[in-house]
């Protein structure tokens, strides 16, 4: 039995893969934005690296937030209802993300991120809790919002005020997109994933340990600090490519 203080080290392996694919990816996409260099980024294996690393950091998002709230329960019986936790923590990861939106406005005012990841995660954070619990429920709901999330791929409207549910109009560009439709459903999925491979906090299938090896130690440490794995990735790549004089800066003094 895993204690409430202990994590499931294969989750966190995950999300470290999900680091690593992420730090693959935009490496390449500075050298393409930044530098001289052409990267097919949008298509081939880059768009598979990227998008990769972006499914499986929402996926392991939705394992992660049963996982919180199965843990806080176990700790805590007598609060069967902590909305506030998660209300709070969605709040402060969109935070992060405005911070990220007012920072790319001043590096990239054609096209800054308005609804990126970080805003997509802290959205989902507050609304997927009335569905934490369930199982199938969310699998039905997910299969829902992935449908009309790809069917309002196919439509443009004359402005953005919705772009955060996924319709926006032709002229929309960002360096980071993920709205609600369809990227929450995955989130679901993880939910629904968690809630059956771990109820109550426990595991419900045999894997063998393997935090033994370094290259999964390494791993599993990356990802139980995904954010600040997240917040600082970029600013990192950047300054070393840029020392390397393989790229120029985005900011102009």
């Amino acid at each position: 039995m895993v204690l409430p203080e202990q994590r499931f080290w294969e989750v966190d392996l995950l999300r470290g893969c999900a680091i690593v694919l992420m730090i693959i990816y935009h490496t390449f996409y500075d050298l393409d934005l930044l530098g001289n260099f052409s990267f097919a980024i949008n298509q081939g294996k880059l768009w598979i690296i990227g998008r990769s690393s972006a499914v499986l950091f929402i996926y392991t998002a939705g394992i992660a937030l049963s996982l919180s709230y199965s843990r806080y329960r176990l700790k805590h019986p007598e609060n069967r209802n902590p909305w506030h936790k998660y209300v709070k923590r969605g709040i402060r990861i969109f935070l992060w993300g405005s911070l990220i939106t007012l920072v790319s406005w001043f590096a990239y005012p054609s096209m800054p991120i308005v609804f990126g990841i970080l805003h997509f995660m802290g959205i989902s954070i507050i609304i997927a809790y009335p569905l934490i619990e369930k199982k199938h429920a969310n699998l039905i709901v997910a299969g829902v919002v992935i449908a009309i999330g790809f069917y309002l791929k196919t439509i443009r409207v004359p402005n953005d005020w919705f772009l955060w549910l996924g319709v926006h109009s032709t002229s929309f560009q960002t360096l980071d997109y993920f709205p609600l439709l369809p990227w929450f459903g995955l989130v679901l999925v993880g939910i629904a994933t968690s809630n059956h491979l771990y109820p109550a906090y426990e595991r419900k299938f045999d894997v063998p340990d393997m935090t033994g090896f370094a290259p999964v130690r390494l791993l599993t440490a990356m990802g139980k600090r995904s954010l600040a794995m997240y917040l600082l990735h970029q600013p990192a790549i950047i300054l070393i490519l840029y020392l390397l004089g393989l790229i120029r800066f985005p900011f102009s003094f």
